[in-house]
């Protein structure tokens, strides 16, 4: 097997080699370490790649979602909506403004927000007058959603789109005109946030961006991630013009990321579009394997979307196996393999059943899904001998069991 450096197989893992590590020491070596020329120059690569305007680099995927709710003017007495089934981050976001969450129950196919529930939920807050300033749909495991469905609501129903694709980076999928888009272009949003977290398709170490064709949304966020403060004179209240003066316009953090960070970034984004078909390939080898075996269903692959693979899920029934999901993550883990799950429903962590009115009754696919999802190694160096050996694992312990 391809292990980990401690002999481990972990379901994520970072793809780093010698131009990576060049182009950090390079940074070393020079004269900037923050706030210096990588970080515009990552900027620029990144809104070339997806085809966007304008791209705002941070200290992580979970300050992006922050600062794109702030940029949408979310605030107390306002909601956010969003699927049940993602890491907290993408609900907390539109929390740390203020807002109420609530949640859009996932399709059983694409584990996305179900866009049909979206729409017959909208109606419903229509006539409640509790219609949602936000919707933060998320393009699960590397899958789009249906874009184009949720932006005609959104012109419909007034909300403003923020596509949560911390696991789609280098994902597309098409218009009915047969165009493709590639996620990240913000052509059916107002923004969209990355992560560039160790497991994802390339890494910063920590880092987030955000994407927006919108160039007030644009001057707002490089504000809000340096604390609310401008140096460009055109945008000054006051009427100094010392190359000294700058002033702070808004309330916003320290959310910068260094030139170290983004030096690895840019080398990083030399290497998606190799990395990627690794991970298509792989996920196509894992359903070759899985497909036809009883009790065991891969996420579906849908007509007019490239799906990034950030994650390799399958629904495991293991009642009709006789085991536990805890007994068999251990027993992969003996094996020396990483199996995971992506994710708990948010509604149900203590903090959301304290303070928000959620009933897990009133999720059932989520509830489904929870109940049967495991997610197994996948990362761009592990090798098609390693899947096959992690599937001959699995099936071994699943018939013993």
């Amino acid at each position: 097997m391809n292990k980990h450096k401690d002999g481990f197989i972990p379901y994520g893992c970072p793809s780093v080699d010698d131009s990576d590590i060049n182009a950090v020491c390079n940074v070393l070596r020079g004269n900037w370490l923050s706030q210096g020329p990588s970080i515009e120059k990552f900027e620029e690569k990144i809104a070339h790649y997806c085809g966007v305007r304008y791209a705002v680099v941070v200290s992580s995927g979970t300050a992006a979602l922050h600062l794109a709710c702030m940029a949408t003017g979310l605030s107390k007495g306002d909601y956010h909506w969003t699927s049940p089934v993602t890491f907290v981050a993408t609900s907390n976001c539109g929390v740390y403004c203020g807002s109420r969450p609530e949640f859009v129950d996932i399709d059983t196919c694409t584990y996305n927000m179900d866009v049909t529930l979206l729409e017959e939920k909208l109606i419903e807050a229509k006539k409640e007058g509790r219609l949602p300033k936000v919707v933060i749909p998320v393009h699960f495991a590397g899958l789009p959603c249906d874009m184009a469905r949720i932006h005609a609501l959104s012109e419909e129903y007034g909300f403003q789109i923020i596509e949560d694709a911390c696991h789609a980076l280098g994902a597309k999928y098409r218009t009915e005109s047969g165009e493709w888009v590639t996620v990240g272009s913000c052509n059916h949003s107002d923004m969209t946030v990355f992560s560039f977290h160790p497991v994802k398709h390339i890494t910063t170490g920590e880092g987030g961006c955000i994407t927006t064709n919108d160039k007030k949304v644009y001057d707002l966020l490089l504000m809000l991630r340096n604390h609310g403060i401008t140096k460009d004179q055109r945008l000054f209240s006051n009427h100094e013009t010392g190359s000294w003066y700058y002033e702070m316009q808004t309330l916003g953090y320290n959310y910068r990321l260094s030139d170290i960070h983004c030096a690895l970034g840019i080398s990083q984004l030399s290497r998606l579009d190799k990395m990627i078909q690794k991970r298509q390939e792989l996920a196509l080898q894992y359903d070759n394997l899985l497909n036809n075996v009883s009790g065991i269903t891969p996420q579906k692959r849908m007509d007019g979307y490239e799906n990034s693979f950030h994650l390799y899920i399958t629904l495991i029934d293991y009642e009709g196996y006789g085991i536990s999901r805890t007994e068999l993550v251990k027993s992969l883990k003996d094996f020396g393999i990483g199996a995971q799950v992506h994710y708990i429903p948010v509604y149900s962590h203590p903090y959301y059943t304290k303070h928000f009115d959620v009933k897990s009754c009133d999720y059932p696919n989520a509830e489904e899904y929870y109940a049967t999802a495991l997610s197994f190694p996948l990362f761009a160096d592990i090798t098609e001998q390693t899947v096959t050996s992690i599937v001959e694992k699995l099936l071994e312990i699943l018939e013993k069991s």
